[in-house]
């Protein structure tokens, strides 16, 4: 049994993003395990701030600090980039150095980029495991390429050049890291050599009911894109989605487009002011309900591209999945087998006129992402690959 230390930003288990998601993924197999895990995080969910009792009963100990939101001229002006300087706070490196000098650990695992000034604090004698979430540098570099405002472009430009900066010193310090998928392991391993290990998602409700044939031919049209759109990049994606949705007049032609996760109330009339047609849930707590309704899944990241949560999802709850070109990074769901992906936003609404026309063609591609995920994102997948990085 090893003895970890476990430094992340939220409290994962909301499960309100992907993110989220994959980080109980990996806290689940490290109890499957058997390892003890000293919890810190900060309490930044305002919904939920707190692990629940009985989550935390899964830790030999946890601790919430208080999550200040710094202002955004004083991220751009840090040399961190945004996303590590809104977290590193002299209350979080104290706290590691104070657990740190009372326990012996074996582990320190580093959630997500954004936890990288953590290795400040860490003692050389503990092993440092990086948990990534996505290639942040290229995330970051795409969203500066694909920003039309002058300012925000600049802002994008100084947070990619951070980025890289920063994520080559976290990869020449760490002991290993993990990556999502086969596009992030190649580009990790490519920066420093270091000994990197593949840890798909796994989704809750994987043995959920899925549309019979018969009842997914039927609902073709009806097109769902499930998130979290409240960041930047993230609202741009959707903002522009549902305007070439409209300009493409998809209504009028017998299409649904139903936008599901957390939306702030100014997107979502933005978006119902571009469409009015649009239906729009906001956060919902049971998706099952309402990837029910809809045969067709849309990934339209043209910012912030990378593996996605919600194309497993979709797989696994048997969709046909259209993309825009770069929204799915290599993976074992491969363009034309599992997906189909299109050059752009309106190349992809030809496709979904094109394509309702080969109706059993689409069946076999969400046959084919359905058995794929079912087979390969599996709990038991990730702590294979975990036990001997942990060695």
């Amino acid at each position: 049994m090893k003895k970890i230390l476990f430094l992340t930003y939220v409290n994962p288990f909301t499960l309100l993003a992907g993110d989220r998601i994959y980080t109980v993924n990996i806290i689940n197999s490290l109890l499957d395990l058997g390892h003890s895990i000293d919890f810190l995080y900060y309490n930044s969910e305002p919904v939920q701030p707190l692990i629940p009792d009985q989550k935390g009963e899964l830790f030999e100990r946890h601790l919430a600090l208080d999550f200040k939101r710094k202002s955004n001229l004083r991220l751009v002006f840090s040399n961190l980039p945004g996303m590590v300087a809104s977290r590193r706070t002299t209350e979080y490196l104290q706290q590691i150095r104070t657990w740190t000098n009372n326990k012996k650990y074996d582990v320190a695992i580093i959630n997500h980029l954004r936890m990288g000034f953590c290795m400040e604090a860490l003692p050389d004698t503990v092993k440092t495991i990086y948990a990534s979430h996505n290639a942040e540098y290229l995330l970051s570099l795409n969203n500066y390429r694909n920003e039309r405002n002058a300012l925000k472009k600049l802002v994008y430009a100084w947070d990619a050049f951070r980025t890289r900066r920063f994520e080559k010193k976290l990869l020449e310090g760490i002991d290993a890291c993990t990556a999502i998928c086969e596009f992030d392991l190649e580009y990790l391993r490519g920066i420093n050599g270091v000994s990197t290990s593949l840890l798909r998602p796994v989704l809750s409700g994987g043995e959920t009911e899925v549309n019979s044939k018969q009842e997914f031919l039927k609902n073709l049209r009806k097109l769902i894109v499930v998130g979290s759109f409240t960041w930047g990049p993230k609202a741009e994606n959707i903002r522009s989605l549902v305007r070439a949705y409209d300009e493409n007049n998809m209504d009028s032609k017998g299409f649904e487009l139903h936008v599901v996760g957390r939306i702030e109330d100014e997107l979502a009339k933005q978006l119902k002011n571009m469409c009015p047609a649009v239906h729009i849930s906001g956060q919902v707590v049971d998706l099952e309900k309402y990837y029910s309704k809809c045969s067709v899944a849309l990934i339209p990241e043209v910012m912030g591209g990378g593996f996605k949560l919600k194309v497993a999802e979709a797989g696994m709850y048997k969709k046909a999945i259209f993309s825009v070109k770069g929204a799915i990074t290599k993976s074992n769901l491969k363009p034309n087998i599992h997906f189909t992906e299109s050059k752009n936003l309106d190349e992809l609404m030809n496709n979904l006129i094109d394509k309702e026309k080969k109706p059993n063609e689409l069946w076999k591609m969400a046959e084919l992402a359905h058995e794929k995920v079912n087979e390969e994102y599996t709990q038991e997948a990730i702590s294979k690959e975990l036990k001997p990085l942990l060695q």
